[in-house]
């Protein structure tokens, strides 16, 4: 079994090609097949991601921010659909940032584009560099589900929905994915119920707190109770930094 993929270089050629309608190349880079090292069940790889860009498209986007759904609530919406569509793909495959790459730029393009909008560069296809590539648009989706999934499975009693749609994805690059915190449930959890009621500045405090502690203590080994007071102290840090931002400002 193989599955496609794109190199940045390959990514970057395609992308631009379909930016200009097709006209930017003569000869248009094919993706590689990469061979699965480790037998696995077999799926239609390219089958399941055609069906599943037709259910998360920019129209079906636009039906739900409508209702009211904000632009980052529909991409945690999308996110627990397709995480369950590509679960069972190879693990090789799913932890592989070519083939991200490639789901990006060739079946989730148009919505990425309408997701970020203004934002959307080209780390949100994963073309940025292999440092960057949680900020392509798909993978984090997907990661953001796995991530709530063990935060679930660690004993929390919010759902997965709850989870997927708590915040942005700003508070999910910044505060989970790129930060050791993603690797803890019961810090997830917590970040996630902080964010229920408190802004980006004063979660941006939070994870501050976090990463100082994180220093000296194993957070795996805390008790729950210790991680609650360990955010509250960061959300009162928040409280008192905001307050002297804005004191500053009026004087």
């Amino acid at each position: 079994m193989k599955y496609p993929c794109y190199q940045i270089s390959q990514g970057r050629q395609v992308l631009a090609n379909y930016k200009s309608q097709e006209k930017f190349l003569k000869v248009v880079p094919q993706p590689e097949q990469k061979k699965i090292l480790i037998e696995s069940s077999d799926v239609d790889i390219e089958e399941i991601l055609r069906i599943l860009s037709k259910r998360l498209s920019v129209v079906e986007a636009e039906k739900l921010n409508e209702r009211g759904l904000s632009k980052d609530q529909v991409e945690g919406q999308f996110a627990i659909a397709l995480h369950l569509e590509l679960s069972d793909f190879p693990a090789q495959a799913l932890t592989d940032p070519d083939f991200w790459r490639y789901v990006a730029i060739e079946f989730f393009r148009d919505f990425i584009y309408w997701r970020d909008g203004e934002n959307c560069t080209q780390s949100s296809f994963g073309l940025e560099s292999v440092r960057r590539i949680p900020d392509c648009v798909p993978l984090r989706m997907f990661n953001r589900v796995q991530i709530a999934k063990n935060v679930i499975a660690s004993g929390s009693s919010l759902t997965l929905e709850e989870i997927c749609l708590a915040a942005g994805a700003d508070f999910w690059q910044s505060h989970v994915f790129r930060v050791h915190n993603r690797f803890d449930p019961k810090v997830v959890n917590a970040l996630v119920e902080a964010s229920k009621s408190n802004k980006n500045e004063i979660l941006r405090e939070v994870a501050k707190t976090v990463r100082q502690i994180r220093a000296n203590y194993n957070f795996q080994f805390r008790q729950n109770e210790q991680v609650d007071v360990m955010i509250k102290k960061g959300i009162d840090s928040g409280i008192q930094a905001v307050g002297n931002k804005n004191q500053r400002a009026n004087d």
